[in-house]
């Protein structure tokens, strides 16, 4: 009777404990961590090469961006000062069923940025544009190759932008 209660015994904690692992792998990553707007451009700053940014503030923010504001929970954007201003790095955290609108928004910054493209490397740059969503949060990123043969900035700031909110 105490070999019968000890092998049920130990079905049940090894049952147990393949049931308790597998759960873990079973996390929601459609749901983004939270972490911070500005935390995630530092980072890519941090990492990537650029040239000098300033962030975007006021009436800018529709103007350049075409965000609608109401559409908007959190955001940062930033973009270059140099020649064009080009390079940008923006990060949107869209209000429940705005994903949409704020994405067609960053479609138009980058029609205005390639018809605006004029220094050499510009229009490559715009068109290695990538917008990606995570969650309800947006980026939009478009950062010029300064270097022959060095990886392409922009897809290493998308792998950095997805890395922190998953």
């Amino acid at each position: 009777m105490k070999k019968a209660i000890g092998k049920m015994l130990a079905v049940i904690i090894t049952f147990g404990m393949f049931t308790g692992c597998s759960v873990s792998d079973k996390i929601n990553n459609d749901q983004p961590r939270h972490v911070s707007i500005p935390t995630i451009i530092e980072k890519i700053k941090s990492e990537i090469e650029l040239r000098p940014m300033e962030v975007v503030e006021g009436d800018l923010i529709s103007e350049k961006y075409h965000l609608n504001m109401d559409d908007v929970e959190d955001q940062t954007i930033e973009s270059g000062v140099i020649n064009t201003g080009l390079e940008t790095i923006a990060i949107v955290k869209a209000k429940d069923q705005k994903i949409d609108a704020v994405k067609e928004a960053f479609e138009k910054v980058i029609e205005d940025k390639r018809a605006s493209a004029f220094y050499p490397g510009e229009s490559e740059a715009v068109d290695e544009a990538e917008i990606r969503v995570v969650g309800n949060y947006v980026g939009l990123f478009i950062i010029p190759n300064y270097e022959e043969g060095k990886e392409n900035n922009t897809e290493k700031a998308v792998e950095i932008f997805e890395k922190a909110l998953r």
